[in-house]
């Protein structure tokens, strides 16, 4: 009874929204009618197409190779009305494969613009099977424009998380114990000037997989790669290395206590309930399923969308440990007829797992979003309680990720 559309993403973030994170920014998107149409609505949705431009080329301009001065001319008139510090033109895949030289784009934008930053990203699916996908390239290029140079100890990222850990997390008290005065993440930036202030960190705590490469480029600052977890034990195990970076004890006791005593209590109300596991809630879906399978719940499935190197032992050690577990992959276009019809379970976690389970519980976690340590833990649990009171969780869900299916 009414009109939908499916974004061109999985819902949630993606690329462009992680460009207009960078405060003072905008973005020129240079894109076919289709991608310029999908991200113009996405972009509605989450609130950010205030600042957001578009260039729609023709096929005329791709085939006589005159795209270029297309997206100069934009990109000018752009900057002349909105004046933002960083002009972000993502160049669409259609553009993309017309040949065009970014750095040139760049450059010819640089030099007669000289007091807008320009930075130009590709939103190339053709890479997502490669090693620099496309949100693993848009995380170099933006953590790229940052000069560690001149780094100090008391100075603290958290990268390539799609927002930072909420501010009740026990994150920013144990770092400020250890003496750390500055804890900054893209999201939590006021401006642009406080967004270059980020090169002043001297130790960066890399919370997603798509960051890591991005840290790798950093010459002046320690890294520490802490992937999203809601184990104890390895939440635990990463406060160890954080207090081994910074040079100081930290104690967690009293945390892990109040993560494990929130574990005990949804425990006991979900104790003959069966559970799946997706790859929306997490970008660790077998970590996640390993966690909870060792405190004790019955997880009868995971739908993920491709086991990552990171992942693979948790995968390993899930099928040895649970007899008939069921594992799907959702990017299998022999997934489509199996909709309601694999993966029985009482509650999922995840959006695409209740989607394809047809579960009537749905815990409303997304891509880890808010979620750190222990404060990630209860916060999943608290998230697991509460799907017992709603039977339309996955609808729900569907719509806050900007997403139709």
């Amino acid at each position: 009874s009414r009109l939908c559309f499916c974004p061109a993403t999985e819902g949630g973030y993606g690329i462009v929204h992680v460009g207009s994170d960078i405060p003072e920014s905008h973005i020129l998107m240079a894109s076919s009618n289709a991608c310029g149409r999908h991200i113009s609505i996405s972009s509605h949705l989450a609130g950010y197409s205030g600042r957001m431009s578009f260039y729609v080329m023709d096929e005329s301009e791709l085939i006589l190779g005159t795209a270029l001065d297309g997206i100069a001319n934009a990109a000018r008139r752009v900057i002349a009305i909105n004046r933002p510090r960083i002009l972000l033109v993502y160049v669409c895949c259609s553009t993309y494969i017309s040949g065009l030289d970014n750095e040139r784009i760049r450059g010819r934008l640089a030099r007669e613009k000289p007091g807008t930053d320009i930075l130009v990203i590709d939103m190339n699916p053709v890479a997502a099977d490669t090693s620099n996908p496309p949100a693993v390239a848009t995380q170099r290029k933006i953590i790229g424009l940052l000069n560690f140079s001149d780094v100090r100890d008391d100075a603290v990222n958290l990268l390539g998380s799609d927002s930072a850990p909420e501010p009740g997390c026990e994150l920013y008290g144990l770092l400020r114990s250890c003496g750390v005065r500055e804890i900054r993440h893209l999201t939590l930036c006021k401006d642009y000037d406080d967004f270059l202030r980020m090169g002043e960190a001297g130790l960066n705590l890399v919370l997603s997989a798509k960051a890591i490469r991005a840290a790798k480029d950093i010459l002046n600052a320690k890294n520490l790669v802490l992937l999203p977890t809601y184990s104890v034990r390895r939440a635990n195990d990463y406060y160890e290395q954080i207090s081994e970076a910074l040079g100081t004890e930290i104690d967690t006791e009293p945390y892990a206590e109040s993560a494990l005593e929130a574990v005990d209590r949804v425990l006991d109300k979900v104790r003959g309930l069966t559970i799946a596991v997706g790859s929306t809630a997490t970008e660790m879906p077998f970590g996640l399923a390993r966690s909870l399978h060792e405190y004790g719940f019955d997880i009868r499935s995971v739908f993920h969308s491709g086991i990552s190197a990171s992942e693979r032992a948790d995968a390993e050690y899930l099928m040895s440990e649970i007899p008939g577990l069921e594992i799907y992959d959702c990017s299998d276009p022999s997934m489509r007829p199996k909709v309601g019809r694999c993966g029985e379970a009482d509650i999922s976690i995840g959006y695409n797992a209740a989607y394809f389970a047809r579960t009537k519980h749905s815990a409303d976690v997304v891509l880890d979003r808010g979620m750190f340590g222990f404060s990630g833990i209860r916060m999943l649990m608290e998230k697991i309680e509460e799907s017992l009171t709603c039977d339309e969780g996955l609808v729900r869900q569907v719509e806050g990720a900007n997403l139709v299916i």
